[in-house]
């Protein structure tokens, strides 16, 4: 350094050594990340230090600084549980007390513990309980993982959902299946099972009712309105079977050409087979 009060008097420099402020490190632990996400309690610990204090919120506040009368990290760790059916986001706020010699080093670290179960499956497509000829199974898009069962006993094995599904075989006849699904999500959290569905699959049949209308498609929601109409309808398309309700019309002589069958009284429903 050098005297500037000697102006315009020169004088020599003199060498003064000042010792650096050295930080702290922030304080180390163990069993979380900044940013982390988790599914289950985790353990927080400290790594070499015993007197790490800190602060914490857990609604996604900043907590409150740290002081000599926050509490201590101790041996056993912090234990962050989250809250059942919630996405928890934690803030944590940290500083090791026993900082001696240099500048005490605060630590924030963010995390979120989820415990949420993702939601419960829903069917798009049968919107009801008829499969439509191409017997095809959708679901809407879940965050979770769709795990699917689909059997005649509803105990059939759950399968993960990668798409559309095809229910039944081919040309089985008039078969009842039971569908039923759940969604989980990475973490583990699994939704509510939904409503079993019972879906009605018939490639071999057409159907009329009393209520139907001239140029339905024959399939249980859209009946033919005439015999006539489905008998024909059954020839041209190789169905084997026709089911009635109701008071039906015979507007015209149909040839019945091979095997064809007619039983009465149809419902969606296996009560009303």
């Amino acid at each position: 350094h050098r005297d500037l009060h000697s102006f315009p008097t020169r004088r020599s420099s003199d060498l003064m050594e000042i010792p650096a402020l050295i930080p702290e490190l922030p304080p180390p632990i163990i069993g979380v990340e900044h940013g982390g996400a988790y599914g289950t309690t985790i353990v927080i610990k400290p790594q070499g230090s015993d007197t790490i204090r800190y602060e914490l919120s857990s609604d996604a506040t900043e907590p409150p600084p740290v002081s000599k009368g926050s509490p201590l990290i101790g041996i056993k760790g912090l234990v962050c549980e989250g809250r059942p059916g919630e996405v928890t986001t934690y803030r944590l706020r940290m500083m090791d007390g026993a900082a001696a010699g240099g500048m005490p080093v605060e630590r924030f670290i963010s995390f979120v513990i989820d415990r949420e179960a993702p939601p419960t499956p829903q069917v798009v497509k049968p919107g009801t309980g008829y499969a439509s000829p191409d017997s095809m199974l959708s679901f809407k898009p879940n965050p979770g993982t769709l795990f699917v069962s689909i059997s005649e006993d509803g105990r059939g094995p759950f399968k993960a959902y990668e798409g559309s599904m095809t229910v039944g075989k081919e040309d089985e006849g008039r078969r009842y299946y039971q569908v039923r699904a759940y969604a989980e999500d990475e973490f583990g959290n699994r939704s509510h099972e939904m409503q079993a569905m019972e879906i009605l699959v018939d490639r071999s049949s057409v159907y009329v009712d009393q209520a139907g209308r001239p140029g339905a498609s024959g399939s249980p929601e859209d009946p033919f309105q005439s015999l006539d109409d489905a008998i024909e309808a059954a020839q041209a398309q190789g169905k084997r079977f026709i089911y009635v309700r109701g008071t039906i019309p015979m507007r015209r002589s149909a040839t019945v050409r091979g095997s064809l069958k007619i039983h009465g009284g149809f419902e969606i429903g296996r009560a009303h087979v």
